[in-house]
């Protein structure tokens, strides 16, 4: 049974300092979101540069309405974080939350951080007015796949490439 934190999370907005603290983490959750193959034939230097230049563009002028939420221990640890953006669905028109980015240090996974955090997600999209909250996981994800379906996500489509 995964263990629970003895201590309260502090869950803060993310402020400009705490970017640098995160961005491994960002880079982290862009990897696994690739497919094996694309992971090898990118691999780790190019992964994290372009990481950066995503991270750079969504936080910047043109990019969306979006916020981060740190999560720290009592004592100022950083145990993870979330990104979060409003996005307009292609599909339907709708405007939605989009998590672009969770993130829980290796220490403290499976203890609940990252439930906390999605918590924190669905409470600033209420706050947007919008009525869903998506993600894309990889599908070789499946620790990440297991929470968001005990959290009550259900998958909707699946991504499929063609290796030429």
């Amino acid at each position: 049974m995964p263990l629970e934190f003895e201590e309260e999370l502090a869950i803060e907005l993310a402020i400009d300092e705490d970017w640098e603290e995160m961005m491994p983490g960002f880079v982290e959750g862009t990897y696994m979101a690739l497919g094996p193959s694309e992971r090898e034939d990118l691999g780790p230097g190019t992964i994290r540069e372009r990481a950066a230049m995503q991270a750079e563009w969504i936080r910047g002028p043109d990019g969306f309405s979006n916020q981060a939420f740190v999560a720290r221990t009592q004592d100022g640890q950083m145990v993870g974080h979330v990104w979060v953006a409003r996005v307009l669905n292609q599909f339907t028109g709708r405007s939605e939350a989009m998590v672009l980015n969770l993130f829980v240090e290796e220490d403290f996974r499976n203890r609940g951080a990252a439930k906390h955090l999605m918590k924190v997600v669905e409470q600033w999209a209420r706050g947007q007015d919008l009525e869903r909250v998506g993600l894309s996981v990889g599908v070789d994800n499946e620790p990440a796949v297991r929470l968001y379906e005990t959290l009550g996500f259900t998958p909707e489509s699946q991504r499929m490439t063609l290796r030429l």
